[in-house]
């Protein structure tokens, strides 16, 4: 016995309906794309017996290296008292 797959892709009437409407969709539409590079800056505070209390900034930056088909992630981190 032969196993058969799927060749018509599955649709509905709310795919039809926005079809119709406003056209084929754009990749943009579809896939998010992420940014290349993401930075986040947040205040820091910290509470030791022995040092006492400290206060700071700290950094964080995420970037995509590569083509987008590639995924290729680096993060620096920073951090000041």
């Amino acid at each position: 016995m032969r196993e058969t797959g799927d060749t018509v892709p599955q649709r509905d009437l709310m795919d039809l309906l926005a079809r119709v409407l406003h056209g084929k969709p754009k990749l943009g539409d579809t896939i998010q794309i992420p940014p290349k590079m993401i930075l986040t800056v947040l205040p820091s505070f910290a509470a030791n017996p022995t040092v006492g209390l400290q206060l700071g900034i700290s950094g964080n930056a995420v970037t995509r290296l590569g083509s987008d088909y590639e995924i290729s992630v680096s993060t620096f981190s920073v951090k000041v008292t």
